[in-house]
């Protein structure tokens, strides 16, 4: 059934081509779009710049030539002095200055990459996308064209589709509504642009992995969220990964949440396990933090006579850093689900999902400080027993801090355990995730702080 995705999907990213062979396309797309507008249309004599005339009106609104005395031509585009960025406040210093640390190149490429939809909506990009696009969309790997977006998943074709060569976001990924169908992932970016975001994915199946950002620049897509579990105690789908930044500039998109379990009613019965976060995307090697992990679903609640909860699920780990002193560092680590509840005389409550470990950071300018290493995530807390006999849930893992050029991230706290029932046995609280270790420029995290023990009646 072409719509079925296996139960892999928790260990797979986006398969979008392989990092040097779009950009590999994307230089015969330029040649070709250079031969294409310099190419002879008429037998009248014309200037290589008035041939070029056609291809600079529709790209003069982006580039701020239209107000230029020249015009918007190709002798305008070839001249220096008029390519300034269309800014209410075109500053090449303000510019340049944004750019020169971190956070500047974040706030640098929002306004760039929000420039580039706008020009892509008005009906200069609308024009250049029905004209131009289509005759270079053989030449962009199983792309749209030269600059454009991405198309939507559907279900007929679930995965988002890659952005432009030049410029694009990756489609997002459909959104499963059948049951033990997963999502699609969400498309890659061309040169520059964010990675489309994962579907969410159907009943008991996994949401879809993020795409890659850009590139050059731009940032990876979200993984989506996997479906809950099916009543009659159905386990639930895990989290699509984050999509990777990818080698200079831009963030690892966030892991998706893991759905929560089923329910289960009856004697004897297990209530569904939440599903596992996505793992975090990794930043870019220059500038961007690694993305967090996403949060572990909850086990389902039992009731019956001797019962089980739910399992939480865990969280997932966040996305490392090669970063060279950019303050997001390494992503956060995903908190666990919380263990579900039973209900009825010899029931055990459900074990609660440890915590996702922190992302790490290296850097690869040697002498600059690197980035901190995420924390680690919160465990779940052991579910309750209520009835007699019963026995409370098990704490979860705290997430192990990520390890740190900088400062090492702080291990996630253990969770709670959960109390039991007339006569019973209260859970055992869940360790405290380990410190991560700083390096050269810093030093560890701090030991998370375990989880207190349930209480007995």
């Amino acid at each position: 059934m072409p719509l079925h995705r296996s139960k892999a999907t928790q260990d797979r990213h986006a398969h979008p081509a392989a990092p040097g062979r779009r950009v590999r396309r994307s230089v015969p797309a330029l040649t070709a779009l250079a031969a294409f507008a310099l190419a002879p249309v008429g037998l009248a004599p014309c200037t290589h710049a008035d041939e070029f005339d056609w291809i600079a009106d529709l790209l003069s609104p982006l580039l701020g030539l239209a107000d230029q005395d020249t015009g918007a031509s190709a002798a305008a585009w070839l001249d220096p002095t008029v390519w300034s960025l269309a800014s209410p406040d075109p500053s090449g210093a303000d510019v340049l200055a944004l750019a020169a640390d971190a956070s500047g190149t974040a706030g640098l490429y929002e306004w760039l990459h929000e420039t580039m939809q706008d020009w892509l909506d008005s009906p200069a990009g609308q024009l250049f996308d029905n004209l131009v696009n289509p005759l270079f969309a053989p030449l962009a790997d199983g792309g749209c064209g030269v600059i454009c977006n991405g198309a939507d998943g559907t279900a007929d074709h679930p995965d988002g589709g890659a952005g432009g060569l030049w410029f694009g976001d990756g489609g997002n990924g459909w959104s499963s509504n059948l049951e033990g169908v997963a999502a699609g992932n969400g498309g890659s970016a061309g040169l520059f642009g964010n990675g489309g975001d994962g579907g969410a994915g159907g009943l008991g199946a996994d949401g879809g992995s993020g795409g890659k950002g850009g590139e050059v620049w731009g940032n990876g897509g979200d993984g989506g969220r996997g479906g809950d579990g099916a009543e009659d105690g159905g386990s639930a789908g895990n989290g699509g990964n984050g999509g990777d930044s990818n080698y200079l500039y831009g963030s690892g998109g966030a892991g998706g949440d893991g759905g929560n379990g089923g329910a289960a009613v009856g004697d004897g019965r297990a209530a569904g396990s939440g599903g596992n976060g996505g793992r975090g995307g990794d930043g870019g090697q220059l500038a961007g933090g690694g993305g967090a992990g996403g949060i572990g679903g909850h086990g389902g609640a039992a009731t019956g006579n001797s019962t089980t909860g739910g399992s939480g699920g865990n969280g997932g780990d966040g996305g490392r850093i090669g970063g060279s002193g950019d303050v997001a560092g390494g992503g956060q680590g995903g908190h666990g689900g919380d263990g579900g509840m039973a209900t009825g005389t010899g029931s055990r409550g459900g074990r609660g999902g440890d915590g996702g470990a922190g992302g790490g950071a290296t850097p690869v300018i040697v002498g600059t400080s690197g980035s901190d290493g995420g924390n680690g995530g919160t465990a779940g807390n052991g579910g309750n027993a209520i009835g007699a006999g019963g026995t409370g849930g098990t704490g979860g893992h705290g997430g192990d801090g990520g390890h740190g050029v900088g400062f090492g991230g702080d291990g996630g706290n253990g969770g709670a355990g959960g109390n039991g029932g007339d006569g019973s046995t209260a859970g055992a609280g869940g360790p405290g995730g380990a410190a991560g270790p700083g390096t050269v420029h810093g030093q560890a995290g701090s030991q998370g702080v375990p989880g207190q023990p349930g209480i007995a009646s």
